[in-house]
């Protein structure tokens, strides 16, 4: 908003992580701990209270899609997405909800009605001390995340310790199976606020399997851990998962962000450790294909040689068994450059990207151009080739190229049209359209005291206006 846009101008902490455009959304290469940064800032307490005014928004969006692929079949397929938030922070009470609707009009047997959040908070509890939301929401802690249907508690013993608990029954609206394989989840967490640039928080979570498949599926109890800590240049951090039920170590990993040049130069460096082969609940690729722990090392950097000019690299190597005592080694690389032209409005980015693992090995290009031809009028474009052989010799080359142009009506009413062309071994020569439509809505009003004080304000002058007439 203008206030936080005129407290943040020429606070060159802030720009480190959101670049000179400091609201547009999007995120930069370089960037860093915010709660580092803000932490620098003394009145960041006093405008963010500010902001915490009644407020209802909206969200609608419609999506048409139609595609045809090489046999001619064409498909019409309808998404639609409603977005309902209403606070009233005098009185400490939030409502939110979002539906959303899909439709394969060629195929009417594939209709879904998803409910993704319905739920209403309440804050300010024992003098600013509690927060209680009840209803479908989502939970999430460094060990999993969860749609429930269920209860959260936060309570806040103090200004730099949070306590979060929460308790629910999973829903799992993307697939037919609603329940999915845990029945009920409950997880427990302590949340140690920023303090001299560290942060640090504590998870246990409790997964109870499918009320009707008690006996073959065991329940789960897993403990996380995560940390990061701002030294100088360096901004170290730390994650943890322990599957209390099997007693092994689910992931591990450590890894340091380095900020040589601020907004010049950053560098990554990390390791990992990744066992979820052990898991029954977690029935991934890599679960699947793995009969151990892979381990990961992984090291990337960000540089601005000029104004407006960014190169990036990524590169990690895995480690891994795929049958007893067999191990194999996996690579990935990816190699960007970034460009904008800011007097044409225009951003543009090329990257090479590398994958080479036991399954196969693929080699890709991508380009990407975004050009704001005016405040309401944007254009993008993506294309993306790669080649790939596999294991199985069912070598192929994939081709996605889209083309998206839109156009805002009105304040919150963006019109856009997209085109799209994909060929791989699924879909050859598949073409499609996208019309959508997006509206989003925003509006402050009074809180209900506010109102009431207004109220009595106009009573006090009617009464003046009957009192003037009877003189």
């Amino acid at each position: 908003d203008k206030h936080g846009q005129e407290y943040f101008s020429g606070k060159s902490e802030c720009q480190t992580c959101h670049g000179t455009k400091l609201f547009d959304g999007k995120k930069r290469p370089m960037a860093m701990n915010c709660l580092r940064c803000h932490s620098n800032n003394s009145e960041i307490d006093k405008w963010q209270s500010e902001s915490h005014t009644s407020d209802y928004f909206v969200n609608i969006s419609q999506n048409a899609q139609i595609s045809a692929d090489q046999n001619n079949r064409k498909n019409f397929q309808t998404n639609s997405y409603v977005g309902l938030h209403v606070s009233e922070r005098s009185k400490g009470i939030i409502f939110t909800s979002q539906l959303g609707f899909t439709r394969e009009w060629t195929n009417p047997t594939i209709n879904n009605v998803n409910l993704y959040d319905t739920y209403f908070q309440f804050d300010g509890l024992l003098n600013n001390h509690l927060s209680v939301s009840l209803g479908r929401q989502s939970f999430a802690s460094q060990i999993d995340y969860y749609l429930l249907d269920g209860l959260s508690l936060t309570a806040s013993p103090s200004k730099r310790i949070d306590i979060y608990a929460f308790a629910g029954i999973t829903r799992y609206i993307s697939d037919s199976d609603l329940t999915g394989e845990t029945g009920l989840a409950t997880g427990l967490s302590w949340i140690f606020k920023e303090y001299n640039y560290l942060n640090a928080r504590f998870d246990y979570t409790y997964q109870r399997s499918r009320f009707s498949d008690i006996a073959n599926e065991p329940n789960k109890m897993y403990l996380g851990a995560s940390a990061s800590k701002g030294i100088s240049i360096f901004k170290l951090y730390s994650l943890g998962e322990y599957n209390l039920t099997d007693q092994a170590i689910q992931t591990a990993r450590i890894g340091s962000e380095i900020f040589p040049l601020p907004q010049k130069i950053s560098f990554l460096i990390e390791g990992s450790y990744i066992d979820e082969s052990n898991d029954t609940n977690l029935n991934n690729i890599f679960s699947i294909f793995s009969v151990d722990a892979l381990w990961q090392a992984k090291a990337g950097f960000s540089v601005q040689t000029i104004k407006n000019l960014n190169f990036y690299n990524n590169i990690s190597f895995q480690r891994y068994e795929i049958l007893q005592d067999n191990f194999q080694n996996g690579y990935n690389l990816e190699l960007g450059v970034q460009y904008s032209f800011p007097k044409i409005a225009l951003d543009a980015n090329a990257s090479y990207y590398f994958v080479k693992s036991y399954g196969g090995t693929l080699h890709g290009m991508q380009a990407y151009f975004y050009e704001e031809w005016s405040p309401y009028f944007f254009t993008s474009l993506l294309i993306d080739y790669a080649t790939y052989t596999k294991i199985t010799n069912d070598d192929n080359i994939g081709i996605d190229v889209a083309l998206k142009s839109g156009m805002t009506l009105a304040p919150g009413f963006v019109v856009s049209a997209t085109a799209e062309y994909l060929s791989h071994d699924l879909m050859q020569h598949d073409v499609r359209g996208f019309l959508t439509f997006d509206f989003a809505l925003h509006n402050k009003f009074l809180s209900i005291e506010d109102r009431q004080e207004q109220r009595k304000e106009e009573l006090e002058k009617l009464k003046e206006k009957e009192k003037a007439k009877k003189d």
